[in-house]
C-alpha cells in the first residue's frame, strides 16, 4: 500500500507543477513569449480562473473515461455473447482475458492518437476563452518568405523525414523492445505439453487439436526416427507405456509404428488413435499454432535433426517452429541445416556456466531451478527461457512474474487464464468466471 501512496504523492507533485503551466504552450505559440515568461503568465491565468480551468479538465477526463468504459462494456457484451453462442464456456475466461489485453492495447493506441490532440484542443479552447484575442499579434512574415516552390520542397522533405523516422522507430520498438525482458511488460507464451495431455492421450493428433482449441501458443511434442528413417511423434524410446507394445521405436519401421494403438491406454474413447508422423502435425498446425519440437535421438541425432529441419522447411514453418533437445550436438546439427531456425537447450537443473553456449537461442529449464536471478542471467546473455512442466496456478503466476518467456504445461487453459489475469483485478476475474459458470 505504501507504494501506491508514493505513486499518488508523485502524481500530486507533477500536477502541482503542470497545471499552472497548462496554457504555456499556447502562449509560446500565439504570443511569441519564451517558456519561462509563458509559464508565469499561464500560472496567473490559472490563478485568476481556477474553477473554470480545473472543471474543464475534470469534464474532459470524465468524458474520455465514459467513452473508454462504454467501449469496454460493448466489446465485453459481444464477446460474452459470442462465447455463449459458440458453446465455448469452458474457454470463456481465457478468451475474455486474452481479448481484454488486446482491447487495452488498442485503447492505449487510440488514447495516444486521439486523446492527446483532443486534450490540446480543450486547453486551447480555454486559452481563447480567458484571453483577449485582440491583444494577440500574429506574425506570418517569416513563414511566407521565399518562393512557394522552395517552401513546398522543404515541407515535403521534413514530412518525409518525420514519416520515415516514425516508421523506423515503430519497427525498432517492435523488433527490439527495450522492455522485452522486463517482467511486467512481458507476455509469457503458453506451450501445451505433448498437446493437451490432461484431457487427451499425449502426443496424438487428438491432443494437438485440443491444444489448438484451447488457444495454446505452442504445442510441445517429441520426435524420433524409425528404423526406415521416418520422423514420428512419441516421447519414450520404447513404445510400451502408451501403446502396450514392448519395442524400441528405433527398431520399428514406420508402417509398424502406424499400426500401434496410442489411445486405448488413456481411455476407450481414443481407441485406435495412431502415432502421428511429424508431417501430419505440421499440416495440422500450419497457420493455426506454433510448434516446440523436441529431438529425441538414439545415436542418430544428426540425421533426426536434418530430417526434422527438412520437414519444417517443406511446410514453410521456419518462423513457426522451435527445436529443443538435451543433445547439444543434435541442436548444432539443426542449426547448421538452417541458421534461422531457433533452437533451445533443455536443462534438468540450472547449474554451471551454460548461459553463453554458442548457437543456442533459448533454454528450456526445469521450473524447480528457475529463480529470478537465473532468469535474469539468461536474459542478460541475450537468450530466452522456457519453464517446464508447470501445472498449478501459483507456480505459473510466480514464474510469469519472474519474467519467463514461456511455460510448458499440461493445462493450457489454466495457464492462459493465470497469465492474462495478472493485470486484471480479482473482482473482474471472479465476475467473468461467474458469467461463464466456471
Amino acid at each position: 500500500w505504501y507504494i501506491k501512496v508514493e505513486v499518488i504523492f508523485v502524481f500530486i507533485i507533477i500536477y502541482a507543477i503542470v497545471i499552472p503551466g497548462i496554457y504555456a504552450m499556447n502562449i509560446c505559440m500565439m504570443e511569441g513569449l519564451g517558456f519561462r515568461e509563458a509559464y508565469k503568465k499561464s500560472a496567473r491565468m490559472v490563478k485568476k480562473h481556477p474553477m473554470g480551468t480545473i472543471s474543464a479538465l475534470v469534464v474532459y477526463n470524465l468524458v474520455m473515461l465514459a467513452i473508454i468504459g462504454i467501449t469496454y462494456v460493448l466489446i465485453s457484451v459481444f464477446l460474452v455473447a459470442g462465447v455463449k453462442i459458440l458453446n465455448m464456456a469452458y474457454l470463456g475466461n481465457a478468451i475474455f482475458l486474452s481479448a481484454l489485453r488486446t482491447e487495452r492495447l488498442i485503447i492505449k493506441c487510440i488514447l495516444v492518437c486521439v486523446a492527446i490532440p483532443l486534450s490540446f484542443s480543450a486547453i486551447s479552447h480555454m486559452y481563447y476563452k480567458y484571453t483577449d484575442v485582440d491583444d494577440i499579434t500574429f506574425e506570418f512574415t517569416d513563414i511566407q518568405e521565399g518562393p512557394a516552390k522552395r517552401r513546398k520542397i522543404i515541407y515535403s522533405i521534413v514530412l518525409t523525414a518525420a514519416v520515415v523516422a516514425d516508421a523506423f522507430y515503430l519497427i525498432m520498438t517492435f523488433n527490439n523492445n527495450p522492455f522485452e525482458n522486463v517482467a511486467i511488460f512481458h507476455e509469457t507464451k503458453v506451450m501445451a505439453h505433448r498437446g493437451a495431455s490432461t484431457e487427451t492421450p499425449e502426443n496424438t493428433m487428438a491432443a494437438f487439436q485440443k491444444a489448438i482449441d484451447d488457444m495454446a501458443d505452442y504445442i510441445e511434442l517429441d520426435v524420433q526416427l524409425t528404423s526406415d528413417g521416418e520422423v514420428i511423434v512419441m516421447h519414450d524410446s520404447n513404445a510400451y507405456r502408451t501403446t502396450g507394445v514392448d519395442e524400441n521405436i528405433v527398431n520399428m519401421t514406420y508402417k509398424e509404428v502406424r499400426r500401434l494403438d496410442a489411445g486405448s491406454w488413456y481411455s476407450d474413447e481414443y481407441k485406435g488413435e495412431k502415432v502421428p508422423g511429424l508431417r501430419e502435425v505440421l499440416e495440422l498446425a500450419q497457420g493455426k499454432i506454433k510448434l516446440n519440437i523436441e529431438l529425441k535421438p538414439a545415436d542418430n541425432g544428426e540425421e533426426l535433426a536434418r530430417k526434422t529441419v527438412a520437414l519444417i522447411e517443406k511446410y514453410n514453418m521456419e518462423n513457426d517452429c522451435v527445436i529443443t533437445s538435451f543433445s547439444s550436438s543434435a541442436l548444432s546439427a539443426a542449426k547448421s541445416c538452417d541458421e534461422n531456425i531457433r533452437v533451445g537447450y533443455i536443462l534438468s537443473a540450472a547449474y554451471g556456466d551454460y548461459y553463453d553456449m554458442k548457437n543456442i537461442d533459448f533454454f528450456s529449464v526445469n521450473a524447480a531451478f528457475l529463480s529470478k536471478r537465473t532468469i535474469d542471467a539468461i536474459h542478460n546473455s541475450g537468450k530466452q527461457v522456457y519453464a517446464w512442466t508447470v501445472n498449478n496456478k501459483d507456480s505459473i503466476k510466480n514464474l510469469t512474474n519472474k519474467g519467463v518467456d514461456g511455460v510448458i504445461t499440461d493445462n493450457p487453459v489454466l495457464a492462459r487464464e493465470t497469465i492474462y489475469s495478472r493485470d486484471t483485478s480479482e473482482t473482474i476475474v471472479n465476475m467473468i468466471r461467474y458469467v461463464f459458470n466456471q
